[in-house]
C-alpha cells in the first residue's frame, strides 16, 4: 500500500515536471528535500520514536496513577479527620453540658453553704445580743436594786437622824 502512494506520488511529480506545470524553484526543491526528509526520517527511526513516546507515555500513566492513589489516600484521611471533628464536637458539647451541671451543683451548693453560714453567723449574733441584753437587764436590775437599797437605807436612816435631832 505504501508503495502504491510511493509509485503514484512518482508518477505525478515525473508527470508534472514534463508538462512543465511543476516549474523546478528554489522553494519546490527545498519543500522536495523537506518531504524526503520527513519520509526518510520515518521509515528510519519510526519505531525508537514511537518507543520514546510509549515509555513517556507509560511514564505519564504510572505519575497519574500514583497521583490519584495519592489524591485517594488524602481524601480518606480527609474523611477520618473529619468524622473525628465530628465525634471531638460532640465531645465538646458532652463536656459543655457536664461543666454547666457542675457549676450549677457548685452555685447551688456555695448558696446553701453562704445561707447555712450566714444564718449561723446571725444565730450566733443575735444569741449575743440576746445575752448582751440579759446581762444589761441583768445589771440595770442591779443597779436599780442596789440604788434602790441604798435611797431607801439613806431615807430609812434619813429619818432615824431627824428624829434624833428633834
Amino acid at each position: 500500500m505504501n508503495k502504491n502512494y510511493i509509485y503514484a506520488g512518482l508518477l505525478a511529480f515525473l508527470t508534472l515536471s514534463s508538462k512543465s506545470i511543476l516549474i523546478y524553484n528554489e522553494e519546490i526543491l527545498i519543500t522536495a528535500c523537506f518531504l524526503s526528509f520527513i519520509a526518510f526520517s520515518y521509515h528510519t527511526m519510526s519505531k525508537s520514536v514511537t518507543e520514546s513516546l510509549d515509555e513517556r507515555s507509560q511514564a505519564i500513566r504510572d505519575e497519574l496513577q500514583s497521583y490519584l492513589i495519592k489524591k485517594e489516600e488524602m481524601i480518606q484521611e480527609l474523611i477520618g479527620q473529619y468524622k473525628e471533628t465530628g465525634k471531638l464536637s460532640q465531645l465538646i458539647a458532652a463536656i459543655e453540658d457536664f461543666s454547666v451541671q457542675n457549676i450549677n451543683n457548685f452555685r447551688n451548693e456555695a448558696e446553701a453553704a453562704i445561707k447555712s453560714v450566714s444564718v449561723r453567723e446571725a444565730n450566733s449574733a443575735l444569741n449575743s445580743l440576746v445575752n448582751y441584753q440579759n446581762s444589761m437587764k441583768t445589771d440595770a436590775q442591779l443597779a436599780v436594786a442596789s440604788g434602790f437599797a441604798k435611797s431607801f437605807i439613806s431615807n430609812y436612816r434619813a429619818p432615824k437622824k431627824n428624829s434624833k435631832k428633834k
